[in-house]
């Protein structure tokens, strides 16, 4: 290990004292060492990084927070006064750049970690969590093990002594969501990786298309080009007149999409609910990306008919019978193949997609989350008389204080339990939490106030760390939990086991989890839970900040319902199929772009036999059957190729979240006679005025 940091994030309140009112200002605070500056170097504005974090009263300021709180970014010496910081004010010691949208680590503010708080040697609740840099090469196993091994002995204490250390990569940190690390919120990169994909197979349908429509536009110019053969025309005179006339309707494509990403871009960062900062319009990388891709389709576009053409001979051209010619009919209908291919896994997936979310979204619970008030973080002594100016208001049904409100990963403290072999969550609650959620009680009790010696020493624990008690039963005892077990910092016994429940997303199986009692009487960190009736809510809610400001008046009155913060835990997913939705849509209208150009080619490839059919005393549906019956052995052949591959794409996808829907067969064959009919409808648009037009002009034209 050749150098260290550690860091831990929460939310503070600024408090700013107006000439009318008491100002709040919710910042993201990271509480870190000074040698934060050599893992992640910052641009100081003011100040500068010498001496910056040296006393637990320093604060480091970003240009944003500077000019939000004093209207300036000359902000070296103005004190910060904190809702949990009554006792010191911090002193500004410096101000840094805002870090950028895309960085891994946002803040607002940075202060010195208290060191007496955070010691490893005398671990109390903390959720830090320390960056490491190591020689080039070391192993994460090999390194965490002999972390293990070298800071057993220095610490004190059975409960530091029972803890085990792990390593995970920062990589892991970024885009893993089982990495516990509160510092950085870990983005869903499988969501990139199915925009890419969708992106490729979206330009992959354009080219297809272009190709087919270009090569019948050339086959449709017989006579042109037998007349260019007959004066001496050759393949390289075809291959040029092509790629020119392909580079030309690229490069008028080129210009009208530029446009078309500079009006829609805004739109685009709302759905995926990201600001792109990357630079496009000033990168010589984006043009020359952007410049090849345009030159590639053209030259593909281009070639393909050139060499289509360039294979008949003269005499076939005046004979005009290059337009019924059979020649790239394999090609072409293949790329439709393709085409539907992408089309109908996409619908697939994107239904999928959207079940998933619905799933998610609509989960049974054991409690009402749109009945329950969620009151934002406070640090306050005065919970106890919250509550009790709580019960005054007639519409409120019940209050709880927790450390651990649902919808989020907020819990007190984790760790890593030696004698059980996994990472044990604590949640500390007051005694109305269990009602509150309708916690279901499958043995023991609930903490009771009138025994408060039994809840001081006691924890109520979920199934999941029952089994895993009963399983590993490190005390070899014959009733596992009856058992006083090293839980939390002091060893507890179990006053009850409940059934699971979700704090969480389904992202992740049900952990194991532990409730310990706090009585939120003194000075605390938690949530308030207000559960409501629905009758008059803005009126319950405006009470309910009366009561707020009364008791607690210096921490600002923020509230979302449970049901929204279980929504946002899914925004990815969310996000994800609307963009989906969007794709899927283009891909299909491509598509049937694509049939209506491969029909377009067949109809009027076959106006004779048509014209002759029509005389022999065909009718109009049969007309329209004889195109119908080539494009359903397309359809078919693609949804048999597209449905097994949209399953393999969707399985690998729904297994990212412990609890997922199923694929649903059903939903998949009404997807592909969807996409049947959508293509008949196609066919239909294109060949109803062949099969009605009159047969005489048809043999005239021939």
């Amino acid at each position: 290990v050749t150098n260290q940091v550690r860091m831990n994030k929460l939310p503070i309140n600024v408090i700013i004292d107006g000439a009318k009112k008491r100002n709040f200002y919710e910042e993201e605070r990271i509480s870190t060492d000074s040698t934060f500056f050599d893992f992640f170097p910052q641009i100081f504005i003011a100040g500068g990084r010498k001496g910056a974090l040296k006393q637990l009263t320093d604060i480091i300021i970003t240009e944003k927070t500077a000019l939000r709180l004093f209207g300036t970014t000359s902000a070296i010496g103005k004190e910060v006064l904190t809702n949990d910081r009554y006792e010191n004010k911090y002193h500004v010691t410096a101000v840094v750049k805002d870090p950028p949208p895309h960085s891994s680590i946002q803040f607002s503010c940075l202060v010195l970690m208290d060191e007496s708080r955070n010691s490893i040697r005398y671990l109390t609740s903390t959720t830090s969590s320390t960056y490491i840099k190591t020689l080039p090469n070391e192993k994460a196993e090999s390194v965490a093990e002999t972390i293990n091994k070298t800071i057993k002995p220095l610490v004190q204490g059975e409960k530091m002594k029972t803890t085990t250390f792990q390593l995970s990569s920062f990589q892991q940190a970024k885009y893993d969501r089982k990495v516990t690390d509160n510092v950085i919120t870990a983005t869903d990169k499988q969501m990139y990786i199915v925009f890419a994909i969708v992106a490729i197979f979206i330009l992959a349908l354009v080219m297809i298309n272009y190709t087919n429509l270009s090569a019948a536009r050339a086959l449709q110019r017989g006579q042109e080009a037998g007349l260019r053969k007959i004066i001496g025309a050759g393949k390289q005179s075809f291959i040029y007149q092509f790629v020119v006339e392909s580079l030309l309707f690229c490069s008028l494509a080129l210009l009208l999409s530029l446009l078309i990403v500079a009006i829609c871009l805004p739109y685009f960062e709302q759905t995926i609910g990201h600001q792109l900062i990357f630079n496009y319009w000033s990168d010589p990388r984006f043009w020359i990306s952007i410049f090849s891709t345009t030159l590639l389709i053209a030259i593909v576009a281009g070639l393909y008919p050139a060499f289509l053409v360039s294979r008949f001979k003269f005499t076939e051209f005046i004979k005009g019978n290059i337009a019924s010619s059979t020649k790239g009919s394999s090609l072409r209908k293949g790329l439709v193949v393709f085409q539907f291919v992408i089309a109908i896994a996409m619908i697939v997936c994107a239904t999928v997609v959207r079940n998933q979310v619905d799933f998610m979204t609509n989960q049974k619970l054991s409690y009402q989350p749109d009945q329950i008030l969620v009151i934002d973080r406070a640090f306050t002594s005065n919970f106890d008389l919250f509550k009790t100016e709580l019960k005054t208001i007639p519409e409120v049904i019940n209050t709880s204080i927790t450390t651990s409100p649902p919808g989020g990963n907020n819990y007190r403290v984790s760790s890593s339990n030696f004698s059980l072999g996994e990472v044990i969550y604590q949640h500390n609650i007051d005694d109305d939490y269990a009602e509150m959620l309708g916690l279901e009680f499958l043995s023991g009790e609930n903490f009771d106030l009138k025994k408060p010696s039994e809840n001081d020493g006691q924890v109520i624990i979920n199934e999941t760390l029952a089994k895993l008690i009963e399983t590993t039963n490190p005390l070899n005892l014959e009733e596992p939990l009856k058992g006083s077990y090293l839980l939390t910092l002091e060893r507890v016994k179990i006053k009850g086991v409940v059934k699971n429940l979700h704090l969480q997303s389904l992202h992740e199986s049900i952990k194991p989890m532990l409730f310990a009692y706090e009585s939120f009487n003194g000075l605390n960190v938690g949530f308030a839970l207000i559960k409501l009736k629905t009758d008059n809510v803005q009126q319950t809610i405006a009470d309910i900040e009366k009561a707020w400001d009364m008791h607690i008046p210096d921490n600002p009155f923020g509230y979302q319902f449970l049901d929204t913060r279980f929504d946002n835990l899914y925004s990815s997913e969310i996000r994800l199929g609307k963009t989906f939705g969007i794709f899927t849509t283009i891909a299909i209208l491509i598509s049937c772009l694509g049939l209506y150009g491969l029909v377009t080619f067949m109809v009027q490839s076959k106006i004779k036999e048509v014209g002759v059919r029509k005389v022999l005393g065909a009718s109009v549906l049969q007309i329209i059957h004889l195109f119908n019956k080539q494009i359903y052995r397309l359809i078919v052949l693609a949804g048999l190729v597209a449905v097994p591959l949209a399953y393999f794409v969707m399985n690998r996808w729904l297994n990212d979240f412990a609890y997922h829907v199923e694929v649903s067969f059903l939903a998949t064959v009404l997807i592909v006679i969807g996409t049947f009919i959508l293509a008949s409808l196609t066919v239909f648009a294109r060949s109803i005025k062949t099969a009605t037009a009159n047969p005489v002009d048809a043999l005239r034209s021939e």
